[in-house]
């Protein structure tokens, strides 16, 4: 059976692109699954539907396809005075991702509006019935760890495993929770006390933005001793020696970092 998108946005076919807008408005805002939870999977199906109604209806060409061809020429392709199929459209099922680009930086499901979402579109304008908006929440912060490296490890190379909590958005994207992860680094040989090894897409998340970082500072371990220190990228060493021995060039004997 051919879906009918204008019947979903609930308008005639002759609609302007600013009457699809705010039939949008409206209808995505009463089917929410957040604002109307008495029914999650009855509201997340007619949520789904129009999204994907609003997506094919405020794209001109996709509008055009369907306008003549319908869903089955709009999902199917077109054959051209050539003969050939062409396009083809598939809508991927992420509802949550057109509403929030619609919206922007204003979150209505955080306002004061009717269920039917009646009022969301003077209150994005202002104030409408007084009605108060929720601004977009900030990124999410990096993750910010500390690693104890000795000079061994910082010569050498060495492995670590870290553990560390971050935020994790539930299935709507919206509610967050603390969650613990671990993680392996390499050190590497040359490393040096002070650097930051970013990971990317390791830390938080926070519905409408890319999972942030995970950073991770190398710091001094000084529970082991060693008679080396680093100064830049050479290596330092301290040996004590009696004045007997120093006045007759005994010879002395260390064991290198990597234990030659």
């Amino acid at each position: 059976m051919n879906m009918n998108y204008y019947e979903q946005l609930e308008i005639p076919r002759t609609s302007t692109a600013e009457a699809i807008s705010n039939a949008f408005r409206r209808l995505a805002i009463k089917y929410h699954p957040e604002k109307n939870p008495s029914n999650v999977a009855a509201n997340a199906a007619k949520f789904r539907t129009i999204c994907e109604a609003y997506e094919i209806l405020s794209d001109p060409e996709k509008k055009a396809v369907y306008d003549l061809h319908g869903e089955y020429g709009l999902k199917n392709g077109i054959v051209n005075s050539q003969g050939d199929a062409i396009g083809g459209y598939m809508f991927m099922g992420n509802g949550y991702e057109t509403f929030d680009k619609f919206f922007g930086a204003i979150d209505p499901l955080a306002t004061d509006f009717e269920i039917d979402g009646s009022d969301i579109y003077g209150s994005l304008l202002g104030d409408a019935h007084g009605a108060k908006n929720k601004l977009r929440p900030p990124a999410p912060s990096d993750v910010q760890l500390e690693a104890k490296c000795s000079l061994y490890e910082l010569y050498n190379g060495s492995m670590k495993t870290l553990k560390y909590t971050r935020d994790k958005t539930h299935w709507n994207n919206r509610t967050i929770e603390k969650v613990e992860e671990s993680i392996k680094i390499e050190i590497k040989p040359g490393y040096a006390i002070g650097e930051v090894l970013t990971y990317a897409h390791k830390g938080n998340e926070q519905y409408t933005y890319p999972r942030s970082a995970l950073k991770v500072k190398l710091v001094e371990n000084n529970s082991v001793k060693t008679n080396f220190v680093r100064r830049g990228n050479n290596l330092i060493y301290t040996h004590s020696l009696s004045l007997q021995a120093a006045l007759s060039q005994h010879p002395i004997q260390l064991m290198t970092l990597d234990e030659r």
